[in-house]
């Protein structure tokens, strides 16, 4: 899918400059709670809050400039330290052959379903070692750039089809093993087992948003209206 990949990099290029403007960019921090996430994301001239969702925790809601809503979850937490996040942004349920397509044309970003109510686009990070707050800003700009070319993708995608939606799914789902491993070398002793993974990041964000549309709520964190975007950034009428 180059014309979508093309296009989403030259609207990350376009939200650079808001990129650029976080505080003290060179600072390395060893944690990904919700109060740090909050900090960094309004630093950067977006807007971001805290939110209490059921079974979840606190998250960190977000809109980029673009108007583009995402939610910041902080995963494998001990006190007041996380050292992953799950960033996810939010659409109606697409089709799934096209969800998926598009999802394993980036290696930058997973996109997924939860069952009929929505579709996702997602990005894992770990902060075993550290981050620097100006590299991870730029992977917020990429991810907002790539996530808002999204509903694009899912009406350019035509005629494309997935082997095998089903597996790709589980497979998503089934990450939960690798990223276990991947984390057992932290600066903290626990013991971490499947729950602390992207995957499971992700079931649970599945279920929360699952109750919420139950409830008439789901559409606060929901990019139902976002406009599509051309390769400029500039919003189509």
């Amino acid at each position: 899918m180059p014309i979508a990949t093309l296009a989403a990099g030259a609207a990350a290029l376009a939200l650079s400059a808001q990129a650029s403007t976080v505080d003290n960019p060179e600072q390395v921090q060893t944690s990904f709670d919700a109060t740090t996430l909050q900090a960094l994301v309004t630093s950067m001239g977006w807007t971001a809050s805290t939110q209490q969702i059921p079974n979840v925790g606190t998250v960190v809601a977000a809109t980029a400039p673009t108007g583009m809503k995402f939610i910041l979850q902080p995963t494998v937490c001990k006190g007041s330290r996380c050292l992953g996040v799950n960033t996810m942004a939010l659409f109606p349920a697409y089709n799934a052959n096209a969800v998926y397509a598009f999802s394993d044309a980036q290696g930058f970003v997973k996109a997924g379903m939860f069952g009929k109510e929505a579709s996702y686009v997602s990005r894992y990070d770990i902060a075993d070692g550290g981050y620097v707050r100006g590299n991870f800003a730029l992977t917020l700009t990429n991810f907002v750039g790539l996530a808002q070319q999204f509903p694009q993708a899912m009406q350019s995608i035509s005629g494309n089809t997935v082997s095998n939606s089903v597996s790709a799914s589980a497979g998503a789902m089934n990450g939960a093993t690798s990223m276990t491993t991947s984390l057992k070398d932290v600066n903290f002793s626990v013991d971490l087992d499947a729950a602390d993974s992207h995957g499971a990041a992700i079931k649970e964000m599945a279920g929360a948003f699952t109750t919420m549309s139950a409830e008439g709520e789901g559409n606060m964190f929901l990019n139902s209206n976002f406009a599509i975007t051309d390769a400029t950034g500039d919003n189509e009428e």
